[in-house]
């Protein structure tokens, strides 16, 4: 595993696992349904529960739909105590 040569604070190794826990946890803390958050998104339901799962890499217009289906912004989708950006 590779460190992020002073931009974070730990190695990135699980990324697209840690930000589908990410989704998961913003949906099921606004309460919606995966299917209620996929029609938000103007997604399949099958395509957000495999973005849930970790499966896939969703482009940026995806994430930022996803995003606005949530209620926030496309860095809230990523863990942001495991990257810290340099100043």
């Amino acid at each position: 595993m590779q460190s992020c040569a002073g931009y974070c604070t730990k190695p990135i190794h699980n990324a697209p696992e840690e930000r589908a826990m990410r989704i998961k946890a913003l949906r099921e803390a606004s309460g919606l349904s995966q299917a209620k958050c996929a029609a938000r998104a103007d997604l399949d339901p099958s395509t957000w529960n495999r973005i849930e799962q970790g499966q896939g890499n969703p482009s940026l217009s995806t994430l930022t739909s996803i995003a606005e289906a949530l209620g926030v912004e496309v860095p809230d989708l990523f863990d942001r105590e495991a990257v810290t950006v340099a100043a």
